[in-house]
């Protein structure tokens, strides 16, 4: 198998049953859906069960999942990463908030110190360096010549978060799935240097997506971390072996346990399928997904700051070492400060709370129903669209 989009693949997945270790035996993939991983231990066994296996190592995205016939999992779900359903389509989102705000953070740092000079020095900042020069201030003309020329070059760079801030879209990514038509639109960000609200939209035969369970990056709020996803591959066909693109379609945490992912890609698989429902009872579309609550917001750097406090505490126990006490104490002592970077977390919920929601072609949005369904509480949709 090759892959045309990023990484590369493997043989496609057999039919049939195989072993590992010429006694522990694979599940059978019909009755797939009678296992439960839903918990650390059986997601180990899961792993262990699989890795080796030609019936399931398939693809590039881990553990490949049987046919689209094949159920995987008695208990579909969506985990809460639906944002719209339509009669007859479902919209995926992912949780790209996490990088929202940071353009407008660095803005305000700069409006920050910025006020601070006119306050302090009584001179525009801009302006200070070529005061300098005629001070004959030779260290004072060096550290300004270096902050202009810092600025100026960083300037197209905050310009574009910026923009991407305010103008851009709610999603990175967001997969609209389309029974009627038997079709996967994806929407994806194409981002230029001039034009970083750009977008794409690609359509793709149902038949042609496999999915996968495995290892996967997820950019976090402070780091990039490794958590387990369900990745959905699109062949070039329905029995082809060229991988053409790919999408996340739900991560879980690696602590965790992989169930989840099972019957996330159950819910898909079911819709597309008609097998059931858009929904199983209690679940239902999630609204805010993309966002977060602004009290979340609010509350992140006061967490981080009580968390590094906490665990330099616990270091300090850990190593029997007493020098981790002081950086300990000096977070108590500005946990009282705290209060005052609590406005900061206003500039990722504004940015959350503007970004407009995907563009969907008026052909796809007439596939899929008209307008999307207004559910007044999870499988309860109203009969008015939105």
């Amino acid at each position: 198998m090759t892959d045309n989009s990023k990484g590369k693949g493997k043989g496609k997945r057999n039919k049939g049953q195989g072993k590992r270790d010429g006694a522990a035996t694979a599940p059978d993939p019909r009755t797939f859906r009678e296992h439960r991983f839903g918990t650390r231990e059986a997601t180990m066994m899961f792993f262990r069960w699989h890795g080796d296996d030609p019936d399931y190592k398939g693809n590039d995205a881990g553990i490949a999942m049987p046919a689209l016939a094949e159920s995987v999992s008695a208990s579909p779900d969506s985990g809460g990463m639906v944002y719209k359903v339509f009669p007859d389509g479902l919209v995926y989102g992912d949780q790209r908030w996490r990088f929202s705000g940071m353009g407008l953070f660095l803005l305000a740092i700069l409006a920050f110190f910025a006020s601070i000079h006119l306050i302090i020095g009584g001179t525009n900042p801009f302006l200070s360096f070529f005061s300098t020069m005629t001070d004959g201030g030779t260290l004072m003309f060096i550290l300004s010549l270096f902050m202009v020329v810092a600025l100026l070059a960083f300037s197209p760079l905050m310009l574009l978060m910026i923009a991407e801030d305010l103008i851009d879209f709610r999603f990175e990514t967001s997969a609209l799935f389309d029974r009627k038509a038997g079709k996967v639109h994806l929407f994806s960000l194409q981002a230029t240097r001039w034009a970083p609200w750009g977008y794409r939209i690609d359509s793709y035969d149902w038949a042609c997506v496999r999915a996968g369970i495995g290892s996967v990056s997820v950019a976090g709020e402070q780091s990039t971390q490794f958590d387990f996803g369900v990745t959905c591959l699109v062949m070039d066909a329905p029995e082809g072996t060229t991988i053409v693109d790919r999408f996340l379609l739900r991560a879980t945490n690696r602590e965790e346990h992989i169930q989840p992912l099972l019957d996330t890609w159950e819910h898909v698989r079911r819709f597309m399928q008609y097998e059931g429902p858009a929904f199983a009872h209690g679940d239902g579309p999630n609204f805010a997904l993309g966002r977060k609550p602004l009290w979340k917001h609010l509350w992140t750097l006061p967490e981080q700051h009580m968390n590094l406090t906490v665990e330099m505490v616990g270091a300090a126990w850990r190593e029997k070492n007493p020098l981790y006490l002081f950086p300990a104490f000096l977070g108590l002592l500005t946990m009282p400060g705290q209060a005052l970077v609590l406005w900061w977390g206003l500039l990722p919920w504004f940015s959350g709370l503007v970004k407009p929601d995907p563009v969907w072609p008026r052909d796809v949005l007439a596939s899929v129903g008209g307008k999307a369904l207004r559910y007044a509480a999870p499988n309860q949709p109203d009969a008015a669209g939105q």
